[in-house]
């Protein structure tokens, strides 16, 4: 009973479950077991499904069917959880060790005899396993590929290089003089002195993002700025000698540190209006495939205009990937997203219509 309730309610993973199993009952039990017995309780499952989900599933009379699987720890299997965007209520949650296209195409079939009505779409990331498990199990089905992870992939270029700008600014705040050294405030005045400096340089980094609307080395870098504006109003000032060449030293440092990142920061403001420009387009929900197919060509040719005139390649069919990295240029990310594009078009209309 408790490895179910470890399991199943806590969502535990079978390791973690094994460890627990031990500290709190002094019970021994291998990681096989602990597996056996969840896959029994499932098998179990099985035979009974929610009388209200099956009512509500079948007074609609058909499923769009959602799922993703998620692997919370390596190693561990990953939880696979099927979904009704009609009805909005989970069909089905899977742990699995692996889902190749043959064992979803099973549980697609699964879904459909459990509650005696047809899957008439599905939408789901583009996984390779689930694009070939959807044709398996119904060749002509529509299938959406979901937008959030498709716009997640676009943003990832620009992550990477917000990212790198982070953490040069943080790592170069983090080894400022006033800032390693702002824990002997107490006992040494100049430290004292600039201590309020150091905390509000500490703040102008502990910036935090979501890759979506907020930047967090862009934010780090505007805050910095902030703080130099603020510092440089104290230049003018006459102050004891050894104040004023901490302050100068300082000014030096991070007017240094803005100016080397100037390019960096610079690169990321190029990407992002693209990147909301292509966000803008998909969200425009009450129009048709057809009409989002267009607007999105339009962004894809603005982009392969750009790489022509620069003389790039432009034919996503001739881009080969690349990992994302911030030492990738504004040019090869432009041509990643024309690839990610052509990868996705099969399933990236179909929620629409």
């Amino acid at each position: 009973g408790k490895v179910i309730q470890h399991h199943f309610k806590h969502h535990l993973n079978y390791s973690t479950t094994v460890e627990l199993m031990w500290d709190d009952w002094d019970v021994s039990i291998s990681r096989n077991t602990v597996r056996s017995i969840c896959e029994f309780f499932e098998m179990a499952g099985k035979q009974y499904t929610d009388k209200k989900v099956l009512k509500e599933v079948q007074l609609s009379g058909k499923i769009i069917l959602s799922l993703d699987g998620a692997q919370p720890v390596k190693h561990e299997p990953s939880l696979w959880v099927f979904s009704d965007r009609l009805t909005g209520n989970v069909l089905l949650a899977k742990n699995l060790e692996s889902a190749p296209a043959s064992k979803l195409c099973a549980l697609f079939r699964e879904i459909e005899v459990l509650y005696n009505v047809p899957i008439v779409a599905i939408i789901s990331d583009k996984q390779r396993n689930i694009v070939n498990g959807v044709k398996q199990f119904k060749l002509d089905i529509p299938h959406a590929y979901c937008q959030y992870h498709f716009l997640n992939h676009i943003a990832e270029s620009i992550a990477s290089k917000d990212s790198n700008l982070k953490k040069i600014l943080r790592k170069f705040v983090k080894q400022l003089s006033i800032v390693q050294n702002s824990k002997y405030s107490d006992s040494n005045g100049l430290y004292k002195l600039f201590y309020p400096i150091s905390e509000e340089l500490k703040c102008a980094i502990s910036t935090r993002g979501d890759r979506f609307d907020v930047f967090p080395g862009i934010e780090a870098h505007a805050n910095l700025e902030f703080v130099v504006s603020g510092l440089e109003q104290f230049e003018e000032i006459e102050l004891p000698p050894k104040v004023s060449r901490t302050l100068n030293t300082l000014l030096a440092a991070l007017r240094n540190l803005i100016g080397e990142n100037r390019y960096l920061r610079e690169e990321i403001m190029t990407l992002i209006p693209d990147f909301l420009s292509i966000r803008k387009i998909l969200a425009k929900r009450e129009k048709k495939a057809s009409q989002i197919e267009k607007e999105v060509k339009k962004w894809v040719n603005k982009l392969q205009g750009r790489l022509k005139r620069r003389r790039m390649e432009s034919n996503p069919q001739n881009i080969k990937w690349q990992r994302p990295s911030f030492k990738v240029s504004c040019e090869e990310i432009w041509q990643q997203w024309i690839r990610l594009v052509d990868s996705y078009s099969e399933g990236l209309y179909e929620a629409y219509d």
